[in-house]
């Protein structure tokens, strides 16, 4: 009787709850980056620089996840609880946050980075399956979940987002009660403080998986790297959905279609992403894999030769394609590390930690061009075709590679 309890699968686990906070956390901090924006920089720098500062200090939460190896090797000889010692720094710098003044920019500015780094090294060790992976009780839809419990986090902040904006005139959120979206995830972090009964240590948890966090940038990391980028995408599709309640009323008239990435996006993503993850799985992984990245190559290599920025056609298909892309990429992606399950934790949290610095680079970049520059859907086409024409030769030289050896 004992053993089965052991083995049996939980519905709901400590990283389903975590991928939640995570799209939680990135939905509240993205949503109220205009606010932060006016309140630490009125009449300091332009209004748009100041939102594109913000915004790439929120993403520091994702760039900080590669260099998880370097910080966690000094923690070896730490015997705190795991989940104790992350929700206890947690809380005090979301409540630094909380009690930041208005007139001091330089406080501001390292409370937030305070926080951003915390929340980056908690969401790396519990966004991927590292504490569960090695026992029989992980869920079989371990990488179904995974994402739809971060799109449920997004949601629910989204949805207090706009009850926030709802309850309070944009003079009183500026002023300040932006704050009052943090109180939501101290909320969250204080209950999982209360309830989590595990007692693994920080020491026995660093010293058993801190090798994962290590990389050798050998041809099979830059393989997995490589095979995976196209999550990228439905990455991308995810955070302009979110910023999407601010986005559009700041760029120029030219990107303002652009950036509106509406529900219907979000569930054509996931509709294709659920649906797609099970047939694939009819099927031995380099058949899906190839399909996919062919198609996509003809797709967009097709629409580069034929798009235009004229008609309002032009942009619903170009979401339509994206987001049906993506949801196949999420699919791919989940698909290769359950069949590669062996190695499940080497590539899926080396491979995830290398896609957040990238995505944590080029959003900002993406916000500055929709807010600046006119972009063409041509030049759009062109890069997914590179990217995937990429992702395809280096999967075939890899198994011309294999081949040889």
């Amino acid at each position: 009787m004992k053993k089965v309890n052991e083995d049996k699968k939980p519905v709901i686990s400590r990283c389903d709850m975590n991928s939640l906070f995570d799209g939680l956390d990135i939905s509240v901090f993205l949503n109220l980056s205009p606010f932060i924006s006016i309140y630490l920089f009125e009449n300091i720098v332009d209004l748009n620089l100041s939102i594109i500062l913000i915004t790439s200090l929120i993403f520091l939460s994702y760039t900080v996840r590669f260099f998880s190896g370097i910080i966690f090797e000094y923690f070896g000889n730490l015997k705190h609880n795991v989940y104790k010692f992350f929700c206890i720094y947690l809380i005090f710098s979301y409540g630094l946050i909380l009690l930041l003044p208005g007139d001091s920019l330089f406080l501001g500015l390292i409370f937030i980075c305070f926080n951003r780094i915390l929340v980056g090294y908690n969401n790396t060790i519990f966004f991927s399956p590292l504490l569960e992976n090695n026992s029989r009780t992980m869920s079989q839809f371990f990488n179904v979940k995974l994402w739809l419990f971060f799109l449920i986090g997004v949601l629910i902040g989204l949805s207090f987002c706009k009850i926030l904006n709802q309850i309070y005139s944009n003079a009183q959120l500026i002023n300040g009660f932006w704050k009052v979206g943090i109180i939501p995830l101290v909320i969250f972090i204080s209950v999982k403080f209360l309830f989590d009964k595990n007692n693994r240590t920080l020491n026995d948890f660093l010293n058993s998986e801190n090798k994962i966090f290590k990389y050798d940038f050998g041809f099979n990391d830059l393989k997995d790297f490589f095979n995976s980028i196209s999550l990228l995408l439905p990455l991308i599709i995810f955070l302009l959905f979110i910023s999407n309640s601010w986005l559009s009323s700041f760029v120029i008239p030219e990107n303002k279609q652009l950036s509106e990435i509406s529900y219907v996006n979000i569930i054509l993503v996931v509709l294709v992403f659920i649906c797609s993850n099970f047939i694939f799985r009819l099927f031995k992984r380099f058949l899906p894999f190839n399909v996919v990245n062919i198609s996509a190559i003809l797709v967009f290599l097709t629409l580069f030769l034929v798009s235009n920025n004229v008609t309002s056609y032009s942009i619903d298909l170009l979401k339509f394609t994206i987001s049906v892309f993506s949801g196949l990429s999420l699919a791919i992606f989940n698909l290769d590390a359950k069949i590669n399950s062996s190695n499940f934790n080497n590539s899926f949290a080396r491979t995830l930690n290398i896609l957040f610095l990238i995505l944590s680079l080029i959003m900002p970049i993406i916000i500055y061009y929709l807010l600046f520059n006119s972009i063409q859907y041509q030049n759009i086409y062109l890069i997914l075709l590179i990217l995937y024409m990429i992702i395809i030769s280096v999967h075939f030289l890899s198994k011309k590679l294999k081949k040889s050896d």
